[in-house]
């Protein structure tokens, strides 16, 4: 779907939300043990995920997921939010956190053009559809997304780079660094130093989690 305002109500692109939708809640209500049904679902979800290599968390929610795009050995944790109007290019080797928001539509920022409603009862309330656009977004690869991140339309994560908790990423992330905050910036590049260490201050020494005392 291109940047320019789209009906968001259009027939053919309900039909494809519906169906992926129903896909969505059968994954979601698929044991974690019974991997090949999983898989199943996935291709038929997403545009293209490398079924071989990744592990997905329930729940997962998707809108139309045939614009997403998923590389190899993906890990994603509980809540993932995927609202794909415009296309997601997900690179190799990506780890997604909890709650984590990916989101590539907008609604216009003038009042009165947000509120053109388009052909109604079209949706099953009874909603009157508004005019959208969408603005993709591109996920390196080898990228850590950290808890509660949300990524806006237009954004671009550059490979190796650290997103940190809570960040809000509205726009582009070069490389190689360590970026949070709301917005989310560069704090600083990621070096050879920073083995063996978090995001945070600490190292992840065994230190850290104490052996719980025989009894």
């Amino acid at each position: 779907m291109r940047e320019s305002l789209f009906n968001q109500t259009d027939r053919s692109l309900l039909f494809k939300m519906a169906r992926t939708y129903w896909l969505v809640r059968y994954f979601n209500r698929t044991c974690l043990a019974n991997q090949s049904k999983r898989n199943k679902l996935l291709k038929k979800i997403f545009g293209y995920i490398d079924i071989l290599s990744h592990y997905v968390q329930s729940p997962l929610y998707v809108d139309y997921g045939f614009n997403t795009t998923i590389g190899k050995n993906f890990l994603s944790n509980y809540n993932l939010v995927i609202q794909g109007e415009g296309e997601v290019h997900i690179g190799d080797n990506v780890m997604i956190g909890p709650n984590v928001t990916i989101t590539t539509n907008l609604h216009p920022l003038v009042a009165s053009e947000r509120n053109v409603c388009c052909v109604p009862n079209r949706f099953p309330s009874g909603h009157k559809g508004n005019y959208v656009y969408a603005q993709p977004i591109t996920i390196g690869d080898n990228v850590r997304i950290c808890t509660n991140v949300t990524i806006c339309p237009g954004a671009t994560i550059g490979n190796d780079t650290v997103i940190g908790a809570g960040s809000v990423v509205t726009k582009d992330i070069p490389s190689g660094v360590l970026a949070y905050g709301v917005p989310c910036k560069v704090i600083r590049p990621i070096t050879e130093v920073d083995k063996g260490v978090g995001y945070g201050k600490h190292k992840w020494r065994r230190a850290h989690f104490p052996r719980s005392r025989k009894k």
